[in-house]
């Protein structure tokens, strides 16, 4: 009974402070994860791939990802719903005012101090993913480390995406099929 008392308390709280997205609240779910021991560093990382490639939201597929390895179907559900409730109580509160203040030079500056802060916390997840060892069987072959193999995917899709407007979902396949012939 804890686990669920855990898994839903932990997530309403991420996705009630959590600004800025499901990659602005992954170093938030990983430190729940290790706090709560429901993986370890290595299952987190597979399932933030897992987590992106799946549809809908990141943090909603991280939290049911995360539920079911705590406690199988019921730890999902519970975990899914602990991280959606804010979203729809807040949401719904917004929405009800926000229009009426969305031009309060006020609510403006609050919007433009957050924006920094959800950087930050995107910067913290990718240097905490980027840490974590990765390895290779073709590039350990011939001498490369795993992870310069990993950032030199990561760059190559982000110059695709970025400068190239190749489709994100192409990119994804494809960096499928490179982890299909480098980490198998």
């Amino acid at each position: 009974m804890q686990v669920y008392l855990d898994l839903f308390l932990s997530f309403f709280t991420i996705g009630a402070v959590s600004v800025g997205g499901g990659y602005a609240m992954t170093q938030q779910i990983l430190d729940a994860c290790l706090t709560y021991g429901w993986t370890d560093l290595a299952s987190f990382n597979a399932g933030v791939a897992l987590a992106n490639m799946s549809p809908g939201p990141f943090g909603v597929n991280m939290a049911t990802f995360l539920g079911m390895k705590a406690a199988g179907p019921s730890g999902a559900l519970v975990a899914t719903f602990g991280m959606i409730c804010p979203s729809v109580i807040i949401v719904t509160a917004i929405a009800r005012f926000f229009y009426g203040f969305q031009d309060n030079r006020h609510v403006q500056g609050v919007l433009a101090g957050i924006r920094p802060v959800v950087i930050g916390l995107i910067a913290s997840a990718v240097y905490t993913l980027g840490k974590a060892p990765m390895t290779t069987t073709a590039a350990t072959r011939i001498g490369v480390p795993g992870n310069f193999v990993a950032i030199a995917i990561a760059l190559v899709m982000v110059v695709a995406i970025r400068k190239y407007k190749i489709n994100p979902i192409l990119c994804i396949l494809a960096s499928a099929v490179s982890g299909l012939i480098l980490y198998i």
